[in-house]
């Protein structure tokens, strides 16, 4: 990763003091250039997308509460509403069935109201409940990211943090923003890996697809720009949770792999699924790409596999770095980036974190008001 050997501040903005007396982190972007880092060349405004943990929690408590239904053997149907979860049973007959169904969803989540309903049960989650959900889905996303940067550069990143969702990464040089392509998209993937059974006896090119099948395309496109398509089961028997180490292994003559090694759980999934598909061809992919598609020629034991696939030694290195620091857990998106000159940036920043460029002359953006920095690194 020679290309980026530039050092990389990435900071999350806390709090910021403006020598004219007004605080706060909007101030940054008032139309003119305001100072940031006096020797960076670059940079990216990213927002963490937190209202997205509200789902990923209401995910998660109902696979849990239907977990807990499925080993009582309790026949039932789920729907959900905004915050509210319905659990409708589908036998009738059985008496103790909503006690159980009440009692299951109070076992899933702290915090949420839940009422018994004569054919099931409903669950409302609290809205405090999904504001620490945010708020720790914005946490998690800071100490991934630092840990992301930290992994694949030789450099100490500094993390510090402004307000809310918003989030600017600084680079010292060079000065041309899209040679940080690679590493912004470092910073955006999600890197969540999955593993799905490759359908061999249908086209992924069809219109009309296999009931419970997706099209996923691949990681990296072939040597004519192409990315081949893989038709695969939608259902994962395996998720990137259950990964307990990843790191890059290099050879002799150069070349690169990735070896994954899961936990106890993850090794009897993986054992069981390779030893029942014996033959059949399996796909991991990488935030729904895929990465790799061999074929399971015998069942592997001990939960570990490597990914191979013409890496270089950079390539392997960041996706090792993704795969052993774990998967954010939201969506960061991008909203803008740009040049700085002499460590100031002209714009100004909306509510909701979206960046508008500043277009005055030099001459009206050089009256613009200092700004210093408070910073407090997060250890």
């Amino acid at each position: 990763m020679a290309a980026f050997s530039a050092a990389l501040t990435l900071v999350l903005l806390l709090g910021w003091q403006v020598q004219s007396g007004a605080a706060g982190f909007r101030d940054l972007f008032r139309p003119g250039y305001v100072e940031l880092c006096p020797d960076c060349q670059a940079f990216v405004l990213l927002r963490v997308e937190a209202n997205q943990a509200e789902d990923v929690l209401i995910e998660e408590f109902v696979a849990s509460a239907r977990s807990v239904l499925r080993a009582k053997r309790i026949k039932h149907k789920y729907g959900k509403r905004e915050k509210t979860v319905y659990l409708e049973l589908l036998d009738p007959t059985d008496s103790n069935a909503p006690l159980l169904t009440r009692r299951a969803l109070e076992q899933a989540a702290d915090g949420a109201i839940v009422r018994e309903t004569p054919g099931g049960a409903v669950a409302h989650l609290d809205e405090d409940v999904l504001l620490q959900a945010r708020k720790d889905a914005v946490t998690r996303s800071v100490n991934i990211l630092r840990r992301r940067m930290n992994a694949v550069r030789t450099t100490t990143v500094d993390v510090v943090r402004l307000e809310d969702t918003c989030v600017l990464a600084l680079f010292r040089e060079p000065k041309d923003v899209s040679t940080y392509d690679h590493m912004i998209n470092i910073i955006r993937s999600i890197a969540q890996l999955s593993v799905h059974l490759v359908v061999e006896d249908a086209d992924p090119e069809a219109e009309d697809l296999p009931r419970g099948t997706m099209v996923l395309e691949a990681y990296k496109p072939n040597a004519d720009g192409v990315r081949e398509k893989y038709l695969v089961a939608r259902r994962t028997d395996l998720s990137g949770r259950r990964i307990v180490e990843a790191v890059p292994i290099f050879g002799a003559n150069g070349e690169a792999v990735v070896s994954v090694r899961l936990d106890a759980v993850g090794a009897k999934q993986l054992e069981k699924l390779t030893r029942e598909f014996v033959g059949r061809r399996l796909a991991i992919a990488l935030d729904e790409r895929v990465l790799t598609a061999p074929v399971i020629n015998a069942p592997i034991e001990g939960g570990s596999f490597q990914i191979l696939d013409n890496y270089t030694a950079e390539e392997a290195t960041s996706l090792a770095s993704l795969l052993d620091i774990g998967p954010l857990p939201v969506w960061i998106t991008e909203l803008g980036r740009g040049a700085l000159e002499k460590g100031r940036i002209p714009g100004s920043l909306d509510p909701d974190c979206s960046f508008r460029a500043d277009t005055e002359p030099e001459a009206a953006r050089t009256q613009a008001p200092a700004v210093r920095r408070q910073v407090k690194s997060i250890s």
